[in-house]
């Protein structure tokens, strides 16, 4: 290869030129001259730029594919993620190749795609990472050096993300949406807390101041009641004066202590070993926002919140609207074969079955609103809900019964329809009504809008 009269590169067998110049559209940039005699496998441009753009389509399909499996990158928008998609970059490293040493200033995250990682701090192994684990977030947060060595335990792939990419794909809350996911991500491995609708994490999520800790400092102190703090340790280990780790990276901290609400206090002080990240919100000031005095207490308006969610009637609308319902209900058990409601009498309140089953015992003469799609005296359970048709008109129209024992929440249907507002309530009367009418056609529908079409024209 020569440019201005100057040889540049001597190319051997198997390798080969001229992509450059067929990627951008552009004139060559250098001459080719033959030293001996050559034979040449040719691509013309036409089938060369077809290659590159299935292998790109390719690419992009397996790299969405595989950021649609981190939980911490879940934050993003499809957008998003098509941007992210075109901007990582893969690393592939050997068994034993050093990915990152201690000391390293740090500029992107690692994701795991393929093979195991293990960390190293003073020639121990701190903990190893594998397929679809990311590492090197805590540097987003705060001004930090690599804290260990990274070595490849066996063969891997790695896709990094820098934080200008970071930056602009999130935008400049980028490293609050990134925090609330890891958060995310720590109550969803919690045996105790997984249950926590994702809702109230975002809600509770400004609470958290974030901590940095250095190798050997006293994280906590003993005596430190446990139950005050909800602790999330994004990066780094909590050991004690034996070296024993008590916290990992991704826990929260003593966390079947504060679900129990256990009011002991530590016996020793807690140390970051390496370096630590970790973010804290007062228990009391969680309770005061969602309203709650205990976590068991939230976990159970989760499991309510989600009964409503998975409704016929409600699972159409909002979180927010949802749990502004569910504040407004009460609740009441039924033992097995006790009647809930009467058919011909006068309803008041609308059900949902929290625990247990419930049984019809038989159908209005009348046309039935009955978003639950039962038959005569077959059983309904959770979630299902009772007295609907009390939008329509004000008796209800059949008898129900407890077929177990069960758990009922109810509402108060002006409060019901107070609540919703004028036009949530009409929308789920005609919604109840399409599903209670199998068999309509075109013709039962009205006509709404102008369109302006014009004629197609083929030439």
């Amino acid at each position: 290869m020569q440019g201005n009269n100057k040889k540049l590169k001597q190319l051997n067998k198997g390798e080969g030129f001229g992509e450059f110049a067929l990627l951008n559209n552009s004139p060559r940039t250098c001459s080719i001259k033959s030293i001996i005699q050559c034979e040449f496998w040719i691509l013309e441009r036409e089938s060369f730029r077809k290659i590159i753009d299935a292998s790109t389509i390719e690419n992009f399909k397996e790299n969405k594919k595989f950021i649609q499996s981190i939980k911490f990158l879940q934050v993003l928008e499809n957008y998003q993620i098509s941007i992210l998609c075109f901007a990582l970059y893969k690393g592939l490293f050997t068994k034993g190749q050093i990915i990152a040493n201690e000391g390293d200033f740090a500029n992107c995250i690692y994701i795991i795609k393929e093979g195991e990682v293990n960390f190293i701090k003073d020639g121990r192994i701190i903990r190893t990472l594998k397929e679809g684990e990311n590492f090197g977030e805590r540097s987003i947060f705060v001004n930090a050096k690599r804290s260990l060595d990274i070595i490849a335990k066996t063969d891997c792939i790695c896709y990094t993300i820098s934080f200008d990419i970071l930056k602009s794909v999130l935008g400049f809350s980028y490293k609050e949406a990134l925090l609330t996911q890891m958060i995310k991500m720590s109550f969803s491995k919690s045996e105790f807390f997984n249950k926590i609708n994702t809702n109230y994490i975002d809600k509770i999520s400004h609470l958290f101041i974030m901590r940095n800790y250095i190798k050997n400092d006293i994280v906590y102190k003993k005596g430190t009641y446990m139950s005050d703090t909800v602790s999330v340790i994004i990066d780094g280990n909590l050991i004690n004066f034996n070296k024993e780790i008590i916290g990992k990276r991704g826990e929260i901290l003593f966390d079947n202590n504060l679900f129990n609400q256990g009011n002991d206090a530590l016996t020793y002080d807690l140390i970051a070993y390496p370096d630590c990240l970790i973010c804290e919100a007062s228990t009391n000031d969680i309770f005061k926002l969602l309203n709650v005095t205990t976590f068991e207490e939230l976990i159970d308006k989760c499991n309510e919140i989600n009964i409503l969610s998975n409704s016929e009637l409600l699972k159409q609308f909002h979180f927010d609207k949802i749990e502004e319902v569910l504040s407004k209900m009460e609740r009441k058990k039924y033992k097995q074969d006790e009647i809930i409601v009467t058919k011909g009498k006068e309803g008041k309140y609308i059900f949902f079955i929290k625990e247990g089953s419930v049984m019809k015992l038989n159908h209005s003469d009348n046309l039935t609103f009955n978003i639950n799609g039962n038959n005569d005296n077959q059983n309904f359970g959770i979630s299902s809900s009772i007295g609907e048709n009390l939008l329509f008109n004000k008796i209800y129209n059949d008898t129900i019964i407890a077929s177990s024992n069960c758990e009922i929440l109810y509402i108060n249907k002006f409060t019901f329809i107070e609540t919703l507002g004028e036009k949530l309530v009409t929308y789920l009367k005609k919604s109840i009504i399409l599903k209670n009418h199998k068999n309509l056609t075109l013709r039962d529908f009205d006509f709404y809008g102008h369109f302006n079409i014009q004629p197609l024209h083929f030439h």
